[in-house]
């Protein structure tokens, strides 16, 4: 089923004048994920742009991180994970093997989506429980 719908993925992608996935590098896959992140704030280096560029909060709530196995930007999660540990966060980490970039967002399609997405609202029940909802 994945190879159907990364096929999909492939085609739209084809479609609206993007160069295929497989075709790119993985340092050219990241640098066109920031330049598309940096035409909608107008600055790559915005916070918005990437996690890694933000400030933690101390009080920040817990946090729950669902990595791709072939997600392009799969290193940058876990320094995302790094960092928010680093500042004391509590942090649910649910890995996602066979899956691509974006794979949360094809719900319809992909069995595994929903079985994480049941993984994030677990997670953040037992946060509200811990926490009492602060």
């Amino acid at each position: 089923m994945l190879a159907s719908n990364a096929k999909a993925v492939l085609d739209a992608m084809a479609a609206a004048g993007l160069p295929a996935i497989d075709t790119l590098s993985l340092a050219e896959a990241k640098r066109t994920f920031v330049e598309n992140a940096a035409r909608l704030t107008g600055d790559a280096t915005d916070r918005r742009v990437s996690p890694l560029r933000a400030l933690i909060p101390a009080d920040l709530a817990p946090a729950f991180v669902a990595t791709a196995e072939h997600d392009v930007l799969h290193d940058e999660a876990r320094e995302c994970i790094t960092r928010l540990k680093e500042a004391q966060v509590p942090v649910h980490l649910d890995e996602n093997p066979g899956q691509i970039h974006g794979f949360v967002s094809m719900y319809g399609f992909i069995a595994e989506v929903r079985r994480c997405v049941g993984r994030a609202v677990d997670a953040w029940r037992a946060s509200e429980m811990r926490t009492g909802g602060r």
